[in-house]
């Protein structure tokens, strides 16, 4: 039978039969050892199997959790109580860990790193394919992401993280890319220029047919256009481009054309017509 003598000191232990419960309170003083004391003057309970952590306890306590496999870190733990976790694989990291407590996170494949982890923890991530960099990292969290075709730049990808995306065919840039992000585009086949790029983004556009000028390209990017008989001055041509255009037969002055734009036209029956005396 457990006995409460609410004036003595109280010495617990950490027999299978307690599990750290939801809401304890920080202010309770508890001592568990990893070893079967005898009853002697105890404040809550003796140590008989009956005495369960129950909820309500009050805040002045101080508990040192052991790291054996019955333990598992729950949620709601108050940032007051300090608990060294191990690294076995019984150990998940779970949603809501306070900011005050401190955990070492093995780079086992056991480990996957969720969702909301708090900005006070510090994670080392292997670069193993078992990693997956997902969304909602915080921006605390430092990682290196390797570049191999397993990685893919997703959406969203926070700007204080630094990534080197390497230039294989697997690697396609996509929107919304962050303009801290430098990424290096090859004139490659494979990669056409897209619509809405990002004016922090430098590019070197070949001469090739596959590419062609698109609209709404930015008036930082410096294109070279040939006089190739491929590419025809288009209407809404932005006044930053600066372009030559030839006197083949195909270039026509159309309409629409920028008054920052240099052109020579030619001197055809069809444009202009020299006076006899040459003026």
């Amino acid at each position: 039978m457990c006995v409460i003598l609410p004036i003595c000191d109280p010495i617990l232990v950490t027999s299978p039969e307690y599990r750290a419960g939801a809401n304890v309170e920080p202010s309770l003083t508890s001592t568990f050892d990893i070893r079967i004391s005898s009853c002697k003057c105890r404040a809550i309970s003796d140590t008989c199997p009956d005495y369960r952590a129950g909820k309500n306890v009050e805040s002045a306590l101080k508990t040192t959790f052991c790291t054996c496999p019955e333990y598992r870190a729950r949620t709601n733990v108050e940032p007051s109580l300090t608990s060294t976790f191990d690294t076995s694989p019984e150990y998940r990291a779970g949603t809501n860990v306070e900011s005050a407590l401190k955990s070492t996170f093995c780079t086992s494949p056991e480990y996957r790193a969720g969702a909301n982890v708090d900005p006070a923890l510090t994670s080392t991530f292997d670069t193993s394919p078992e990693y997956r960099a997902g969304t909602n990292v915080e921006s605390a969290l430092k990682s290196t992401f390797c570049t191999s075709p397993e990685y893919r730049a997703g959406a969203n990808v926070d700007p204080s993280l630094t990534s080197a995306f390497g230039k294989s065919p697997d690697y396609r840039a996509g929107t919304n890319v962050e303009p801290a992000v430098t990424s290096t585009f090859g004139t490659s086949p494979e990669y056409p220029a897209r619509a809405n790029v990002d004016p922090a983004l430098t590019s070197t556009f070949g001469k090739s047919p596959e590419y062609r000028a698109g609209t709404n390209v930015e008036p930082t990017v410096t294109s070279t256009f040939g006089t190739s008989p491929e590419y025809p001055a288009g209407a809404n041509v932005e006044p930053a481009l600066t372009s030559t255009f030839g006197k083949s037969p195909e270039y026509r002055a159309g309409t629409n054309v920028e008054p920052a734009l240099n052109s020579t036209f030619g001197k055809t029956d069809g444009n202009l017509r020299l006076r006899d005396d040459g003026r």
